[in-house]
């Protein structure tokens, strides 16, 4: 309790420090929106988009969007795969998104005074957002940080739950616009 305190204190702060992050989440039907976050690449290398999905019993969990699909698949206790209550990652600033290395036992102190990117809830703990090259696929999943020392990247992967060490943690970092030089 005292861990989730502390991490919406710290986002509070930062979000008062440097106002509000430009991302939202859009609804999913199946369409890709033009101001959408590219995640990853599918195994031919075309682009993959972050999704979130609610999953009843279970939370927000984040999942990764391949174009043509209405589905999304997460992974929690089993995959779970959805076409009701997806959503998409946009921005309408993506130069402002970087993929920050991470890994289990050390995200914690890699990633302090960086704005992690939350995006989902996992009975009551913050879910950022990750990716991983696996069996020629850069894939989305979810980095559960709630655990110091144990932030672990989970992702669907052929109807199963893979875990990673090592991975990629989205960030933001709100870029002023340049003013041109007369």
């Amino acid at each position: 309790m005292k861990t989730l305190a502390v991490s919406l204190l710290t986002i509070f702060i930062f979000s008062v420090a440097h106002g509000e992050p430009d991302y939202y989440w859009r609804d999913y039907h199946g369409k890709i929106p033009a101001d959408a976050i590219v995640g990853g690449r599918d195994s031919r290398g075309y682009p993959t988009y972050i999704g979130q999905a609610f999953v009843r019993c279970h939370g927000i969990l984040i999942g990764q969007i391949y174009p043509g699909q209405k589905t999304i698949t997460t992974s929690k206790e089993g995959i779970h795969v959805t076409d009701v209550y997806n959503r998409i990652l946009c921005s309408g600033h993506k130069e402002n998104f970087s993929w920050v290395p991470g890994n289990a036992a050390t995200l914690h102190l890699t990633t302090i005074n960086k704005h992690l990117v939350s995006g989902g809830t996992e009975w009551g703990k913050v879910l950022n957002i990750g990716r991983v090259k696996y069996q020629g696929e850069l894939i989305v999943g979810k980095v559960c940080s709630g655990t110091i020392g144990k932030a672990k990247l989970y992702f669907p992967y052929k109807g199963e739950e893979i875990e990673s060490d090592t991975y990629e943690v989205l960030a933001y970092e709100d870029k002023p616009n340049e003013v041109e030089s007369v």
